[in-house]
């Protein structure tokens, strides 16, 4: 219980949390785990473009057919929570961590069953 709670605390402080397997040299860096609190409040829209996240946001939008407009509001909610970074300043990517994606993707297939 104490584990769980330590990891509530670091996701919520967005701090680094770190996994250290028996025998192991280097500690496993888990920190994008703790997305799974962010991604599971996320509307079934928001986790279609933060499954998309790489790349400029024109690309996005196409790939998802949906308005430039849109996928730009989408991403800078998903700034705001951490879950994509941006890169450049003339013509931004955004760029979401693979673990994210992949988790945004098992979300969706959540949505899809219901």
């Amino acid at each position: 219980m104490l584990v769980l709670l330590a990891f509530v605390v670091a996701a919520v402080k967005r701090r680094g949390i770190y996994l250290v397997p028996e025998y192991a040299v280097e500690p496993l860096d888990v920190t994008a785990l703790a997305s799974v609190l962010q991604i599971s409040c996320l509307s079934e829209a928001k986790l279609r473009v933060l499954a998309e996240a790489d790349g400029p946001v024109d690309e996005v939008a196409r790939r998802l057919g949906i308005d430039t407009s849109t996928a730009y509001r989408h991403f800078e909610d998903l700034v705001e929570r951490g879950l994509v970074k941006v890169e450049g300043t003339r013509r931004r990517r955004y760029r979401g961590e693979d673990v994210v994606r992949v988790l945004s993707r098992v979300f969706l297939q959540v949505y899809k069953r219901r």
